[in-house]
């Protein structure tokens, strides 16, 4: 039996009454906000907005732990010609700088009030948090005393001092933060200077403005309603909210404390699964839980014995503790003392439960490089990130070469043939074994990733004999087999003989063509959740779906999910890939972009990126997490039309798209 370490002052009330305990294993904090409980850590995270520091509590060890984020620090002049940062435990970190003057502290610099944190969605040890007007990704393992790195993502109230306030997610994980004004004497806010925004996609957008203090975030489980506090204003007001566009609309108030003799302030808000909001009361002793469905309608107050009680959040392994956050500073001379005064209490027995806190989905503005360590290829193509050598194949079709990237070391290394090859995929289990296609040709090759040849070329089997085709994408399903597709001859560059190629798959040594009649075949994906098989013919400019059998590896039901020309996008669909989200990634030839695309919903375009490539010709997931996306590119001449370098050609890496892709299939022979 695991002894519990949970240790609580029971504060007494009537018979049947909720229970209200002081969590004793968390310390008194001068300004205790925005309680998050994390239901996969079952970690209860929130701020001592005053202290600077962000905290986390495990109710399971009774250990509570946590990270100074906004520290001040000291500048000091001393001989030398250097800057150099120290630190210390007891005292605000030091900044010191080397002159060959001597040694002297040039100020005082204060540090940034930190007033959120909530998790990263899908990351343990990465939160989002609100630095004085600055957003920032903090990474912090829950117990050190310091986080590992605190990297800014974006500015709020720029040239101002405000400073940021309440702040939640969304069920779609879009984070929504509100500012307020300066407070030059604790208590004492200047008003109508706050706003609200919301961030999402790396975009800033402000939504309200001439707010006192923005406070009090909550949704209805449907997200069809927002509900929101300025507590200035003393009131609780709802918005219809939309959910896929994260847009308010249509403010009414439903609920104004002082029409039911309640005194305080409006402060942070949370929902229960009924659909009731409960909140804190700022200076007014209590929680109130009200329906905001009949306006006015006031159902509970729970008294709580700290007169600044600042906010809420359901937690627990089932969702039914309440813990409420206080605060106790020192307001026109009146001291709160501890132990009740800022600390921290979970409320039992309330006959309810909360729902899920939705975590940050990160979602950055996407970042795109060149992968310098990438010579520009002709025409690179077939990207595949292999998991067990962590290294990125690609190949130049007209280069007749493969390429090996080891992203860690940025070693590039390559093979020469004979024949025009136009993709490389690892054989499972056997290494340096590559199976590759050589013009009509599939073979497997025996290649150490470093010599300029292969060491040995075994043949598979040829495709489309007898004519002047060649192969070109070529991927592995889930089951190992080899999916590839044929196009006709191309006497110019960018000039195709149409509807000569065919679709085919290679499974225990047989060839079993599925399409015939294909311009240009393209763009292999799979989701064998829903058991779909996803293609693309370029030159009919569109991406189809066949329902897909694993077993038998047969494809049926041909049908057109997306139309480049309903979209009016200028290019042809090339390579593809598919996400863990079960999106589709598809390289635009020629027309500078990667779009991202939801097979499940018919020409649903969700995103275009540009890139700085016209011909991209193909996508492939890597990185450690698989959250990189290597797009490969062209730079041939067609009609006289000359691509130059350093882009055209190149191999781009693209970070910050807030998803990942799924391991790359290898090939598995006879």
């Amino acid at each position: 039996m695991v002894k519990s370490h949970r240790r609580f002052r029971k504060v007494s009330y009537a018979k049947m009454a909720p229970i209200v305990e002081r969590v004793t294993d968390i310390p008194v904090i001068e300004l205790g906000e925005g309680p998050h409980w994390d239901i996969q850590t079952e970690s209860l995270y929130f701020v001592d907005l005053f202290g600077k520091a962000i905290h986390r509590y495990v109710p399971r060890t009774g250990q509570c732990t946590k990270a100074e984020v906004g520290r001040p620090f000291f500048l000091i002049e001393c001989p030398s010609n250097k800057t150099k940062t120290a630190t210390s435990r007891s005292s605000p970190d030091i900044v010191v700088r080397m002159t060959s003057s001597g040694m002297s502290t040039l100020g005082h610099c204060p540090g940034k009030h930190v007033s959120v944190i909530i998790p990263i969605k899908g990351n343990c040890q990465q939160f989002v948090i609100g630095l004085e007007r600055e957003l920032s990704l903090v990474t912090w393992d829950g117990i050190s005393e310091k986080p590992s790195k605190i990297e800014k993502i974006a500015d709020v109230d720029k040239g101002t001092q405000n400073r940021m306030n309440d702040g939640k997610c969304d069920a779609n994980g879009r984070l929504w933060v509100g500012t307020m004004g300066p407070e030059p004497i604790n208590g004492h806010v200047e008003p109508d200077l706050g706003s609200l925004y919301s961030w999402n996609k790396g975009k800033l957008q402000q939504h309200l403005t001439n707010l006192g203090v923005s406070n009090g975030l909550a949704w209805s489980s449907d997200s069809k309603k927002f509900y929101f506090t300025d507590t200035f204003t003393y009131k609780v007001d709802e918005f219809d909210y939309d959910i896929e566009n994260g847009t308010i609309s249509n403010r009414k108030t439903i609920f104004t404390p002082n029409k039911h003799g309640i005194k305080g302030s409006p402060d942070g808000m949370t929902i229960d699964v009924d659909g009731n909001l409960w909140m804190a009361l700022f200076n007014g002793y209590k929680i109130v839980k009200f329906d905001p469905r009949k306006p006015e309608t006031l159902l509970k107050t729970i008294d709580i014995p700290a007169k600044q009680v600042t906010s809420l959040a359901w937690g627990g392994p089932q969702l039914d503790i309440l813990y409420v956050t206080t605060a106790g500073f020192t307001v026109d001379g009146e001291v709160l003392p501890p132990p009740d005064h800022g600390a921290t209490y979970q409320i039992t027995g309330l006959g309810t439960k909360g729902l899920p806190a939705a975590s940050c989905v990160l979602i950055m503005a996407p970042k795109i490089l060149r992968v310098a360590e990438i010579p520009n290829l002709v025409l690179g193509e077939g990207p595949h990130w292999d998991i067990e050598t962590q290294n990125l194949y690609i190949v130049d079709i007209f280069g007749k070469s493969i390429h090996k990237f080891n992203a860690s070391t940025g070693q590039h290394s390559k093979a020469i043939f004979d024949k025009p090859v136009s993709f490389i995929v690892p054989v499972k289990g056997q290494r340096n074994k590559f199976v590759i296609s050589l013009e009509r040709e599939i073979c497997v090759i025996t290649w150490d990733g470093i010599s300029e040849r292969p060491s040995k070329i075994e043949k598979l089997a040829e495709v489309d004999q007898d004519t002047q085709n060649r192969i070109n994408d070529g991927k592995c399903d889930p089951r190992g087999r080899l999916w590839a597709g044929t196009m006709g001859p191309e006497p110019e560059p960018g000039h195709f003989q149409p509807e000569a190629g065919s679709l085919f798959s290679l499974d225990g040594g047989e060839v079993t063509t599925f399409a015939t009649k294909v311009g240009i075949s393209n763009g292999l994906a799979w989701n064998t959740k829903l058991g779909k098989f996803y293609y693309n013919d370029s030159l009919v400019k569109r991406v189809d779906e066949f329902d897909y059998d694993i077993n038998s590896g047969v494809i049926s039901n041909r049908k057109t999910i997306f139309t480049f020309s309903k979209h009016d996008i200028d290019g042809l669909p090339d390579g593809m890939t598919i996400d863990a989200d079960g999106n589709l990634w598809v390289a635009v030839f020629n027309g500078s972009s990667v779009i991202k695309i939801d097979p499940r919903k018919p020409e649903t375009l969700l995103e275009t990126i540009k890139v700085p490539a016209k011909q991209t010709t193909s996508v492939a997931w890597g990185g450690i997490d698989l959250n990189i996306l290597y797009v490969t590119s062209a730079s041939m001449t067609v009609d006289g039309v000359e691509l130059l370098p350093p882009n055209h050609g190149a191999t781009f890496q693209i970070t910050g798209l807030g998803t990942k892709g799924l391991p790359a299939d290898n090939f598995v022979s006879e």
